[in-house]
């Protein structure tokens, strides 16, 4: 059975709000990597240009991390109000995207 637009949608929306959240991730691990990296090279007396374009690096990575967090923040707003639209339409309700989807948003409600 071909997937219907709503179908559609609602497998859209947790895809991105997934990949937003490990992008997300991402950027912390490389800001937490790149301190240690200019940690060391303090550590090690390295020279100071090449710690100083370590430490504009970091300044890039940390910038990115809001601007995603708002994106994730968007975007699971989005799905979480598509949900609440779409979620009784025949075309939706008893999926297993449905239900993967309240399962994830669950998870991440505070």
């Amino acid at each position: 059975m071909p997937e219907t637009e709503n179908q559609k949608q609602l497998r859209i929306k947790l895809s991105s709000v997934k990949r937003i959240e490990k992008e997300t991730g991402s950027y912390v691990k490389e800001a937490e990597k790149q301190k240690e990296k200019i940690a060391k090279l303090e550590a090690e007396s390295a020279e100071q240009a090449y710690i100083n374009k370590q430490k504009q690096v970091l300044q890039e990575t940390e910038s990115m991390i809001p601007d995603c967090q708002s994106r994730y923040d968007t975007a699971l707003e989005d799905l979480d109000l598509f949900i609440e639209d779409f979620g009784e339409d025949e075309d939706l309700k008893d999926t297993d995207k449905l239900k993967e989807a309240k399962a994830y948003l669950e998870t991440k409600k505070v």
